[in-house]
């Protein structure tokens, strides 16, 4: 991937923004829309181009475009910034290459102590349950 040649690719469209600014926020469009066709990107591989169409699917809209709105600032040129940051990152999340989980094993002191555990909550419980005496003389503990 080269960011460099995907920033070059990279469409900005400004609307006001919400939030704070008081009067300023009804007089200056800061609120940053980019757009990035993925399919017609020269920056990325072709592999790529569907991994990230697949990974970024709640950013992409028709023609296979990412769209990421910010609007964090009061300064357009700051959320240009923030979004293209953002841009990067989302990329490099969706480009990573996870690492295979290798299942471990339980140790035998680890299994022993389980079961140690176990049994000496079974027999608390056991030493809490009433007594049965079936048909035991108890007029000598009276």
């Amino acid at each position: 991937m080269n960011f460099e040649q995907i920033k070059q690719e990279l469409k900005f469209a400004f609307s006001r923004s919400s939030g704070s600014g008081g009067q300023h926020v009804n007089k200056v469009a800061t609120k940053v829309e980019l757009r990035w066709n993925v399919l017609d990107s020269t920056g990325i591989g072709q592999e790529e181009k569907l991994l990230i169409l697949e990974k970024l699917d709640s950013h992409v809209v028709k023609e296979h475009t990412v769209q990421i709105f910010n609007q964090k600032s009061r300064s357009q040129f700051q959320n240009r910034i923030l979004a293209i940051a953002q841009l990067e990152r989302l990329l490099k999340e969706a480009l990573a290459v996870q690492k295979d989980r290798k299942p471990s094993h339980k140790t035998p002191a680890s299994q022993h102590k389980r079961l140690a555990k176990k049994k000496a909550h079974a027999l608390k419980k056991r030493n809490r349950a009433k007594v049965n005496f079936n048909g035991v003389d108890l007029s000598y503990f009276e």
